[in-house]
């Protein structure tokens, strides 16, 4: 059944008989796309999920041009800059020794949260695409990675070393079950980076996620979507929740006496009391 829907959206969206994906997208819709280098080489393809409705989220990737391509909620691919040219997509990024990881990797950003479910239209899209591209640059499926992944941070007031866990972005497309819907076969078995030596667990849920059985990830899941997930404890502090975006003005603090405060506006971390709700920078 979940292939007959896949052809009858591949007729509806594009019309694709012989050809790929890649043959019906029209031009480029950044303005940013001129202006980017062409990569020298393409090893990775980074997957991404927006964590903010749709509207907004193809209007700052279009400005900046974050991605290489779009999927929207009912599955039509938008190319933001040229697969061969350099999105800025990764950011602050590692990935087995090398860092700035736009370099050697097209970005994909998916329309969903890094905790739920993609459509049914988004897989059948996503797996073309992602086939399609994996033939072009020759990656094997666990040179797939997501953005949580790759993402790390530097050294902060809550960990003295570079840091995996900055970010959760695309963490779903670690799942087994996800993976395989997709066509991956295989994944990253485990972080190169942390095992080298080079960055130190920051997160160990997310790390569970990325790499850890399928009964793991379940769980890691089930952390980060509980009520107390958003909330400051004895064992989870403002960076564990809000990441390098913890004292950012899109951070909202609501304290426990119902004050509430911005991460731009407050001055003593010490002093956040336990059982303040965070509402992540979206």
């Amino acid at each position: 059944m979940r292939v007959l829907v896949c052809v009858v959206m591949l007729i509806l969206l594009s019309s694709v008989s012989q050809a790929g994906i890649l043959d019906f997208l029209g031009g480029n819709l950044s303005p940013k796309n001129r202006e980017r280098p062409v990569r020298s080489r393409t090893d990775y393809i980074v997957l991404h999920t927006t964590e903010g409705r749709e509207r907004g989220s193809l209007r700052k990737l279009m400005d900046y041009g974050e991605a290489n391509f779009f999927i929207t909620s009912d599955g039509r691919v938008l190319k933001i800059i040229d697969r061969k040219r350099v999105a800025f997509h990764a950011g602050t990024s590692m990935w087995n020794g090398k860092v700035n990881i736009d370099n050697y990797s097209v970005g994909i950003e998916v329309q969903g949260t890094y905790y739920g479910d993609i459509t049914a239209a988004q897989y059948c899209t996503l797996r073309d695409l992602l086939a399609e591209l994996q033939e072009i640059y020759s990656i094997t499926d666990d040179r797939v990675l997501t953005h949580s992944m790759v993402a790390y941070g530097t050294p902060n007031r809550w960990h003295s070393r570079p840091h995996r866990g900055r970010k959760r972005c695309g963490m779903l497309f670690a799942k087994t079950g996800v993976r395989a819907k997709l066509g991956l076969l295989r994944r990253p078995a485990y972080d190169p980076d942390v095992k080298a030596g080079r960055l130190v667990v920051g997160d160990p849920y997310l790390a569970q996620m990325l790499y850890g059985t399928a009964p793991e990830q379940d769980q890691a899941i089930v952390h980060y979507v509980s009520p107390t997930a958003n909330v400051i404890s004895k064992d989870r502090s403002a960076w564990d929740i809000s990441g390098d975006d913890y004292n950012s003005a899109k951070v909202l603090y609501m304290f426990p006496d119902k004050t509430q405060l911005r991460g731009n506006q407050i001055r003593d971390w010490k002093k956040i009391p336990v059982g303040t709700k965070v509402v992540p920078a979206q």
